[in-house]
């Protein structure tokens, strides 16, 4: 019978016979060891954020179009989509649940408007914990209101506070006087929201149709402390101009983290962003804008 060691030096023979003996043990255990560690520090980690704008041309304009731009959602591989032009809300809510799952929300805006704003969030990843319109942005007649949306992530013992603020600016190069309005009046309400330690991200239709409008984008971000994310995407959006099919960066993502990601995809990603004689049947079963992506 092997004798139990019975001091610190004893303890320190007895091991170090164990190990010439069987190493294999300690390789096994040190294994062991490492694999909780890195269990315990994914299980710690907070997610990854995964979140999309798509402005759904007149929401629901065909039977087509209002199934393939929800079902396209789903392949967008996103925890949250900050929607535009959406008409009709039953409908949308309708095949949001049909095509992507019942658990999956969508939240609107208190205001009543032709093209309204909205948020879709997949519950199993997010909760929410408090929704408010902002009508400082509605400084003309149809104009909308910015939706905001703070959102918690869930399953994770460092949980994400997450501000999401869903807006549609002034449409048409005529508009740029009014989306310098808009922006102008919705920078206090984000400061406050960056002043309160959460995420913040801004996404939207922003009808950047000129450099003037990207001007006012950029300040934007400067005077609140958010990144311009989507700044180097060279195109969300076709116009169809009977003889030419323009292409132009209208939808915009910011927000006080950097990305680790940011894809415009649809037909913008597949077809791609050159000016061309014809536009994507895309536009016509779809959308005149594709979805932009990103990750945080």
């Amino acid at each position: 019978m092997t004798k139990r060691p019975n001091d610190l030096v004893g303890l320190s023979i007895f091991l170090l016979k164990l190990y010439i003996r069987r190493p294999l043990v300690w390789v096994v255990l040190g294994l062991a060891l490492i694999g909780l560690v890195v269990l315990w520090v994914v299980s710690s980690s907070a997610p990854p954020v995964r979140i999309a704008t798509f402005n759904i041309e007149t929401y629901p304009q065909t039977p087509g179009q209002s199934a393939g731009a929800v079902q396209l959602l789903g392949t967008l591989d996103v925890d949250v989509v900050g929607v535009q032009e959406i008409t009709d809300r039953d409908v949308f809510v309708e095949n949001v649940r049909l095509y992507l799952g019942d658990d999956w929300e969508t939240v609107f805006p208190d205001q009543k408007v032709f093209h309204s704003v909205g948020l879709v969030y997949d519950s199993r990843l997010l909760g929410v914990r408090e929704v408010q319109t902002h009508y400082e942005t509605v400084i003309h007649r149809g104009a909308r209101a910015t939706l905001e949306v703070r959102l918690e992530t869930r399953g994770a013992r460092n949980q994400r506070q997450v501000r999401v603020f869903v807006l549609h600016l002034k449409a048409t190069s005529l508009g740029h006087e009014i989306r310098r309005r808009q922006l102008e009046a919705l920078r206090p309400i984000v400061e406050r929201a960056v002043d309160t330690g959460d995420e913040v991200v801004v996404l939207g239709d922003f009808n950047t149709t000129g450099d003037s409008d990207r001007v006012l984008v950029e300040e934007f971000g400067e005077a609140t402390g958010l990144s311009w994310s989507s700044a180097e995407i060279p195109c969300t959006s076709y116009w169809d101009k009977k003889d030419i099919c323009l292409t132009t960066a209208l939808d915009h993502i910011l927000a006080n983290k950097d990305a680790r990601e940011i894809r415009v995809r649809g037909a913008c990603e597949t077809v791609g962003c050159e000016n061309r004689e014809s536009c994507p049947v895309y536009i016509r079963m779809v959308s005149d804008h594709c979805p932009l992506t990103a990750v945080y």
